[in-house]
């Protein structure tokens, strides 16, 4: 490794007059910087690290059961506020994860219970909300709808007699934080016989609802201080430390585009847009997503599209922004078969679409 220092200011005298260019004539010379990184340091492998962290023992054992035997002692007093017209909120220091699914299998006496892992990026409402018509309800395909508020019309009109209780897993997580999943999950609380209980950990969480959102979900705060490892929710968060795992990809991709220009940003999702076939096109590539293949486009594409959403006016411009994402690994050069080069963002088409989502334009 290099050593890292800077060249030796030269003095300036207090008579000379300051100006801009003395600043640098003052600090010029090689400066030469380190060529440490992180891939450089002698990591230790995931399984060694797991390993290590299996055999610490918890000495708050005890404690922890005695909170959260506390509010399982409260399971039949919230299951009546669940019929009285109110959503849970569980909150507090610690994962509630084993707590909830302990009220969902209380509440699986009464009613069909489906539980959500909120906190896993890669999960959408769209097939939480598809699942209820469908195998719960015994709606049928017919029934899928474009929109979230589609499928909860859907669910209303369906629901009938039967009971169902959605048990969500942290609805704070980055994959069901967007205002219309927040929305459409308000609107579904407020179907007679559909109830509601969740978690949140974020202490920024309220931000969610504005006053019309909160009083539709009609929030009965539980407080639930468990002071248990999040070990199951921090699987999909970002270890610096590890290597591989897509959900870190995602993490990754996103962090790298909110450090970039806003052009850059839209570029990048009008090209993540026409890879996977964008919403219109959406029934036309499932097929497409199973399989895991990716539509693909040209250099001459993307620039007439940039140009009449007025991203780009010349194509050296756009040429300057995706180098910048080629330089960040977010966009690759590929020859298609007819020997035309491809602009192909290299992830795959569930993680684009989590990627689209945190980079929607906020209206």
């Amino acid at each position: 490794a290099e050593e890292t220092f800077l060249a030796k200011p030269r003095t300036i005298s207090v008579d000379d007059e300051f100006t801009g260019s003395s600043y640098f004539e003052a600090y010029r010379g090689t400066v030469r910087t380190s060529n440490l990184t992180l891939s450089s340091l002698n990591i230790l492998p995931p399984s060694t690290l797991d390993k290590a962290r299996q055999e610490l023992t918890d000495p708050l054992v005890e404690q922890q059961q005695y909170l959260v035997d506390r509010v399982k002692d409260r399971f039949q007093e919230l299951s009546f506020l669940l019929v009285s017209g109110q959503s849970l909120l569980f909150h507090g220091y610690g994962s509630k994860k084993t707590l909830l699914d302990d009220f969902a299998t209380h509440q699986s006496q009464f009613s069909t219970v489906l539980v959500v892992n909120g906190f896993n990026p890669t999960i959408g409402l769209r097939s939480v909300l598809s699942q209820i018509s469908v195998d719960v309800l015994r709606l049928g395909q017919n029934h899928a709808r474009r929109s979230l508020l589609d499928y909860v019309d859907a669910i209303h009109e369906g629901i009938g007699n039967k009971y169902v209780t959605l048990v969500v897993h942290n609805i704070d997580g980055s994959s069901l934080r967007s205002e219309d999943s927040q929305k459409a999950l308000a609107m579904l609380s407020r179907i007679n016989n559909i109830f509601i209980a969740a978690s949140v950990d974020h202490v920024n969480a309220p931000l969610l609802w504005d006053g019309v959102t909160y009083s539709k979900f009609a929030w009965a705060w539980v407080k639930a201080d468990t002071f248990i490892p999040y070990d199951v929710e921090t699987v999909y968060c970002s270890k610096p430390l590890l290597r591989g795992g897509g959900e870190r990809q995602i993490e990754g991709a996103i962090a790298l585009l909110r450090s970039l220009s806003e052009r850059a940003r839209k570029v990048f999702r009008l090209l993540a847009e026409r890879q996977t076939g964008g919403e219109a096109l959406m029934r036309e590539t499932e097929e497409a997503s199973r399989k895991g293949t990716q539509l693909r486009t040209t250099f001459n594409d993307l620039f007439e599209q940039s140009k009449c959403q007025f991203l780009v006016s010349e194509p050296a411009t756009l040429q300057v922004i995706l180098t910048e994402l080629e330089t960040h690994q977010l966009l690759e050069s590929r020859r298609g078969v007819d020997a035309a080069a491809q602009l192909v963002i290299p992830l795959q088409i569930s993680q684009l679409r989590v990627i689209l989502k945190d980079i929607a334009p906020t209206t």
